[in-house]
């Protein structure tokens, strides 16, 4: 199973520009609980501003910094429509941080899909977006980490450890401070440093870790791919052998979907919170497109009101006609309560 990394390194900085349009053009850094600075944008990143100066020695360097609090929770909360996006083409999606998602594929034209992935992501944030794609987890987010020119990065099998050999051992996961000072005083500074190490060498310092660092460090690591989004959802699909040429024949198809999942939500006393339509080509290239709920939605009008409005605004528009259709919801609360459950800031 192939796995596709998707990093978006400049996503806080659209969101915030997103809820502040003031920002647009500025130069602006977000910092952590410290008061470090953990994201810089581009116009900062210009003036001599980088990720892990303090805000006072960032000021030196560009005195009309504007400094904000780096807001995980609101980030996440806007990255939910690109989750959605990754899901339409994978059943396993696991979003790592606001800027990194995990998606693992199977089948076949592998790159081309995860590129036309990463196209319709660059779309929906407006940003770029850096991809890479291996059999292993950690080889996958090192590709993407790479892929600065923004065209992709397939490592095919077997050829892991070229990707991997310059790697700084500072991004092998949950390193400790320890970890660390030791990788240092063995004068251990990137993964290939660490494969020349004899492995009974390497087990004296590290013990147990030392056989996932190796695994990490040679591309062999197997660890999967958690399937953590959609959390709830509900979906109906109406497939046919060939295209939906007419649109009244897919405005049709869209309103059965639009009875079929409210249906199931009325079974289950719930309400919907995003809608998602998808449709899908006979060479199997997916066309997808979200819309955030301000309020819960159960009944089958509004889910058909809302599958038409994104039959309008679908980007780009199947240029074949789609051989399925699918309405996907993300469930929300119990129909018992009128709270609002999302503040869509985008």
């Amino acid at each position: 199973m192939w796995i596709a990394c998707y990093w978006i390194p400049a996503f806080s900085i659209i969101c915030e520009r997103a809820a502040h349009p003031e920002l647009d053009g500025v130069p602006v850094a977000l910092h952590d609980d410290g008061n470090v600075l953990s994201v810089v944008s581009s116009e900062a990143a210009a003036a001599g501003v980088r990720a892990g100066q303090t805000m006072a020695s960032a000021r030196i360097f560009c005195p009309h910094l504007v400094v904000r609090p780096y807001r995980r929770e609101t980030y996440l909360r806007m990255a939910e429509p690109l989750w959605d996006r990754l899901a339409c083409d994978s059943s396993q999606v696991e979003p790592v941080s606001p800027e990194i998602s995990l998606a693992a594929l199977t089948g076949s034209g592998i790159l081309q899909r995860a590129q036309e992935v990463r196209e319709d992501l660059r779309r929906l944030s407006k940003t770029a977006v850096q991809m890479g794609v291996a059999l292993s987890r950690f080889t996958a987010q090192m590709a993407a980490l790479f892929d600065v020119e923004e065209t992709g990065v397939l490592v095919e099998e077997g050829r892991e450890r070229e990707l991997l050999t310059q790697v700084p051992v500072e991004y092998l996961p949950n390193l400790s401070k320890e970890e660390r000072e030791r990788f240092r005083r063995l004068g251990i500074c990137v993964l290939g440093d660490l494969v020349a190490v004899p492995e009974e060498e390497l087990y004296r310092a590290f013990r147990e870790r030392s056989i996932l660092f190796r695994r990490w460090s040679l591309g062999q690591d197997r660890d999967p791919v958690r399937p953590m989004w959609p959390p709830d959802c509900e979906e109906h699909t109406i497939s046919l052998e060939c295209g939906i040429t007419e649109e009244g024949m897919l405005h049709e198809a869209i309103r059965r979907c639009s009875a079929s999942v409210s249906q199931r939500l009325a079974e289950r006393g719930r309400r919907c919170r995003a809608v998602t339509l998808m449709l899908r080509s006979e060479r199997g290239r997916t066309y997808a497109c979200t819309e955030l709920l301000q309020a819960p939605e159960a009944g089958a009008e509004a889910l058909l009101r809302t599958g038409l409005r994104l039959l309008r605004r679908m980007v780009p528009f199947p240029e074949e006609p789609p051989v399925s259709v699918t309405l996907r919801v993300r469930v929300a609360e119990s129909c018992g309560s009128g709270q609002i459950v999302l503040f869509d800031e985008t």
